[in-house]
């Protein structure tokens, strides 16, 4: 699925409460986020010494928004902040979505054994979890140090695709 495609399905969505309308626009930024880091370029890989390289790209952007030079418009870093970007609007919006599915309160996990009981599929789930591991990673580095993203471009964009599907309610098959 493109992600132009998803912008169609995504803005053809109507939003049956004002709860709704919050994953919903999670889920553009998402898309707008990784459309971004396409467009620039993003690469996908563990590569020791990634970081320290980021961080003196990172270095001239702060020189530029400091008005010592111009923002960059392109670069390594720029991607990976807008692939960051939009794994977290993705991980997100699938919370947002699941609270508001089940009726859970914002202090409550997100129930995802009830949410498929209420329809949500097994592929969507799958889908979220490696992006939801990444974010995690990025929050806590809850798993061992690596430099550089375990999940793919290409995973994102499918987590992504699953979120749109789950957002359109009529993919939600009731089961007893």
């Amino acid at each position: 699925m493109t992600l132009s495609n998803m912008a169609f399905r995504l803005q053809a969505l109507n939003p049956g409460s004002p709860q709704q309308t919050t994953p919903m626009n999670f889920a553009v930024g998402a898309l707008y986020a990784l459309r971004r880091a396409h467009e620039l370029d993003y690469v996908s890989k563990n590569d020791l010494g990634r970081g320290l390289r980021m961080w003196s790209e990172a270095k001239h952007i702060c020189q530029a928004l400091e008005g010592v030079g111009t923002i960059p418009e392109a670069g390594a870093w720029l991607a990976g902040y807008f692939f960051n970007d939009g794994i977290i609007r993705i991980s997100v919006a699938y919370e947002h979505l699941l609270r508001e599915a089940t009726g859970a309160t914002d202090k409550d996990d997100c129930d995802i054994e009830k949410a498929k009981r209420l329809g949500f599929q097994p592929a969507w789930v799958k889908s979220w979890e490696p992006v939801r591991k990444e974010v995690n990673r990025l929050k806590h580095k809850t798993q061992k140090f690596v430099d550089g993203p375990e999940l793919s471009y290409d995973d994102a964009v499918q987590a992504l695709d699953h979120l749109i599907d789950a957002l359109d309610r009529k993919n939600w098959v009731l089961r007893p």
